[in-house]
């Protein structure tokens, strides 16, 4: 039978089918992947009056937010240097408040608008939009190194607005622009003062801190890479604090990316490979389907495409490397978390592994990886289990999970992980340098408050406002001794003091009178003082005990310290005599007493007797014997001397012979 001819033109109708099947596929795993997210301040214009209003801000990738706090100080803008490209001519007017220099966006990239600004005096910088769009991250640039070895010195906020305002009124006109304004048109004489708020910026919904740091275990990606390595044992000691006493909870990950180019075939079909990693060439499925998504025509190419197995890098390429160390940074990890339960003990290998092993000191390498996991107390069988063979033609779980929650596919609303360094506190990505202070400072507006940790509370992270005096709380007298003041990361709570009650808002407290409300609990007599009271007696009575325990009034005649001090010398001179005396008598009763009760063990083993009458007055009559009589011990019997006794003694003594002979014990037993 012949077989049916297939229709003409079926092989591209399949073609077609499969195009679009793999674009169904590619949209559905796209539509897994969460966006990107701009993380976001505010801006509040407080005077003058006419322009007041709330503003969102977008925060820089740079420079150190003031997470958990804000910033209030009067604008500068210098419109001969409007867009804070170029040195200014001269240092900034310094007034009562911070100076916050205003800038337009252009000409310039972000960080140099920030470094010039610093220079020139400014504590914070607000970078006006120029184009009507959404707020977007304000990001270092890769590719310029020298512009992105200006990012360590920046320590001021960069905040971003835009043209359009939030939608809090019918008047769109942007912040910058108001500002501007009142600047242009008042000359010297004109000041706009606003406040820039981080205190939102970061949940802070408990007294536990949930947090990522996302990294890459290589030294060689630029200014990135330096930060990060500088970081490790920067952070290290706060980390493993925090860690240690279960203040935090830490996961790290690691960054993969994605390949960019799209002229070589093997190139294209490594960028459409669903499953490869990056020691085969994987980018990530989502980032795939994004780019199928984006080149349809990539389809077709992959078609037209012989299925070609891709070539394996050698395990000593860089490349794979890279791959391994990342893999082994998260094996550690999982190790010390889950096996040996010490996870903070990660950040000794971290931390020792960028000071050691480095690809400029050419120890990038397994060889110096388990060196440090032994002097980090990491168990290094463990960790070589996890990571399995590096040439195995296999996704890696770990390597896998890092690719979905990277792009976020479990929907966290921390959004998509694409800037290199990122920490992720609380589901919120921290923007802004990796430094250790600002990190520990983002970590500590992670709390809730008035359940930070005491390091947030040293170090110069936070005002004192309570040692300052510049609260609203409640205080007792002039010098304000007593206060509801209680100091916190984001600022002060206040609370009325133990004896001090009030409406609850701790501005203002009234004593509390345990005497009159009957809670005192003393024996005669309650004095009420300030916040607290005090327990006396009436006249003739002594208090013992105190407040807290509110004690006993006993009259004088039975108190202690109404007694002649050689009375008492006495009384515990006769008490101890007394004890002694007593001791002695019962340890002389206790021995006889055991005495006896070994003599009588004795005969009942050695001396069994007949039964009836005569066989009872016999054991009488031993008995006697050999109980004390007159002052001698039962043993005292023997020689020619002690009367019938020792006579008795001797024939106690024979008996217990002639038994043992006859039971052939051998020797003798003896008694004495």
């Amino acid at each position: 039978m012949r077989r049916a001819a297939s229709p003409a033109g079926a092989a591209p109708r399949l073609a077609l089918a499969a195009a679009l099947a793999l674009c169904c596929a590619a949209t559905a795993a796209a539509a897994r992947a969460a966006s990107f997210v701009v993380e976001k301040g505010s801006l509040r214009i407080r005077a003058p009056a006419h322009i007041a209003g709330a503003y969102d801000t977008a925060v820089g990738d740079f420079g150190v937010p003031l997470y958990g706090g804000t910033l209030g100080g009067t604008v500068l803008y210098n419109s001969s240097n409007g867009l804070g490209c170029r040195e200014f001519d001269s240092p900034l007017p310094a007034g009562d408040l911070p100076t916050v220099l205003l800038v337009d966006r252009g000409d310039c990239f972000f960080v140099e608008k920030a470094s010039y600004a610093q220079r020139a005096g400014a504590k914070a910088l607000i970078v006006t939009d120029h184009t009507e769009e959404p707020l977007l991250t304000m990001a270092v640039p890769e590719d310029r190194p020298e512009v992105a070895a200006l990012v360590p010195e920046i320590t001021i906020p960069v905040v971003l607005v835009t043209k359009a305002r939030r939608q809090l009124s019918t008047e769109q006109t942007a912040a910058g622009e108001r500002i501007k304004s009142v600047l242009q048109a008042g000359g010297s004489q004109a000041e706009v003062e606003v406040e820039l708020d981080w205190s939102d910026s970061i949940a802070h919904p408990d007294a536990r801190v949930e947090w990522e740091l996302w990294f890459t275990a290589q030294d060689g990606c630029g200014q990135a890479c330096d930060s990060m390595r500088a970081f490790f044992p920067a952070f290290k000691d706060a980390a493993e604090a925090l860690e240690r006493e279960q203040h935090t909870l830490f996961t790290p990950h690691v960054m993969t990316r994605a390949c960019s180019a799209w002229s070589q075939r093997s190139r294209v079909r490594s960028r459409l490979h669903p499953r490869r990693e990056v020691l085969r060439g994987d980018v990530g499925t989502a980032a795939v389907h994004q780019e199928v998504q984006r080149r349809p025509a990539a389809l077709l190419l992959l078609l037209l495409l012989p299925p070609l197995r891709p070539n394996p890098l050698p395990v000593e390429s860089p490349a794979v490397q890279v791959v391994e160390q990342n893999k082994r940074h998260l094996c550690a990890f999982d190790a010390l978390n889950n096996t040996q339960h010490e996870a903070w003990r990660w950040w000794d290998y971290a931390a020792g592994f960028a000071a050691a092993c480095t690809m400029a000191a050419g120890r990038f390498d397994a060889g110096c990886a388990e060196e440090v996991m032994r002097a980090a107390g990491v168990d290094v069988t463990a960790v070589n289990a996890c990571m399995g063979p590096s040439d195995a033609d296999r996704p890696h779980p770990i390597m896998e999970a890092q690719v979905a929650a990277q792009a976020d596919e479990a929907r966290s609303g921390r959004g998509r992980v694409i800037l290199l360094p990122t920490v992720v506190i609380n589901a919120d990505q921290y923007r802004g340098s990796l430094a250790a202070p600002a990190v520990l400072r983002a970590l500590c507006a992670g709390f809730s408050e008035g359940s930070e940790p005491p390091i947030c509370l040293t170090g110069g992270l936070n005002v004192d406002e309570c040692a300052a005096g510049t609260d609203q709380c409640w205080r007792d007298g002039p010098e304000g001794r007593l206060s509801a003041c209680v100091d916190t990361f984001r600022g002060y709570v206040c609370r009325c003091p133990p004896g001090k009650r009030g409406a609850g808002d701790g501005r203002s407290c009234a004593d509390v009178d345990e005497c009159a409300l009957g809670i005192a609990g003393c024996d005669q007599l309650c004095v009420n003082t300030p916040g607290s009271y005090r327990c006396e007696c009436r006249a003739g009575y002594t208090l013992h005990g105190g407040q807290g325990a509110p004690g006993m009034c006993l009259p004088n005649s039975l108190s202690p310290s109404r007694l002649p001090a050689w009375l008492l010398a006495i009384l515990v001179v006769a008490s101890v005599v007394a004890v002694s005396v007593a001791g002695l008598f019962a340890y002389r009763w206790r021995l006889r007493r055991e005495m006896q009760a070994e003599i009588r063990s004795i005969m009942r083993e050695y001396l069994p007797l007949g039964e009836g009458a005569a066989a009872a007055a016999e054991a009488a009559e031993m008995r006697q014997s050999l109980l004390p009589q007159g002052g001698r011990g039962p043993f005292k019997g023997g020689g020619g001397g002690g009367g019938g006794s020792g006579a008795r003694g001797s024939g106690v003594e024979a008996a217990g012979q002639e038994r043992d002979e006859e039971e052939g014990g051998g020797s003798p037993r003896r008694l004495h």
